[in-house]
């Protein structure tokens, strides 16, 4: 995800949040998908490595959306 570095300063870190809790809620409502399961077991856990982001903010608002949408589900 070297492609994604260009960003790093371009979006306030807040805003960048904001628009990925936003966008990560949207996506697990179509959890059913095997589209949406893949980007979750593969694509998140890759994209939690990167050094672009802070990561310890990034991996903690992934996993309080996943364990929301998880304890909704059951």
């Amino acid at each position: 995800m070297k492609h994604l570095e260009k960003y790093k300063n371009v979006i306030p870190k807040n805003l960048f949040f904001e628009i990925y809790e936003m966008s990560l809620e949207t996506i697990i409502q179509f959890d059913h998908l095997a589209s949406v399961q893949d980007f979750i077991n593969n694509i998140i856990p890759e994209m939690l490595t990167e050094n672009f982001i802070p990561r310890t903010e990034l991996r903690e608002t992934t996993m309080n959306i996943l364990n929301k949408r998880k304890e909704e589900n059951e």
